[in-house]
């Protein structure tokens, strides 16, 4: 979904995701994050608004999650039979981050988990 090389500080990436309920009920579901390679990196480990990676998941104008890129069973909405949800991920170095991040890489899947 997201690859980006050579991140400045305050760079940012966003991409538009369509969740879709094709079944016959409704359904609630939730977004994790779960890192799979460069775990060890600080844009990772550190999970802070100055050196980690930042996620803000938007609907529209309305912002569901704004924080860490790591994100465990994160409420992202609720669908009925046949509805679709068009979501705005967007994944951010802050500003703020420092030397530490310079030359960082890491590997994110996104996990999406209806009930």
């Amino acid at each position: 979904m997201f690859t980006f090389n050579g991140m400045v500080p305050g760079d940012s990436m966003a991409r538009s995701l369509t969740i879709i309920n094709n079944g016959s009920g409704s359904f609630s579901y939730t977004l994790s994050t779960s890192c799979t390679a460069g775990c060890t990196s600080i844009l990772w480990t550190n999970g802070d608004a100055v050196s980690g990676l930042q996620l803000t998941v938007a609907r529209g104008a309305t912002t569901i999650y704004n924080g860490p890129i790591q994100v465990t069973n994160q409420a992202t909405g609720t669908l009925a039979a046949g509805a679709s949800d068009g979501l705005t991920l967007t994944v951010k170095l802050p500003a703020n981050a420092g030397n530490a991040s310079a030359n960082q890489s890491v590997t994110v899947t996104f996990t999406w988990t209806g009930s």
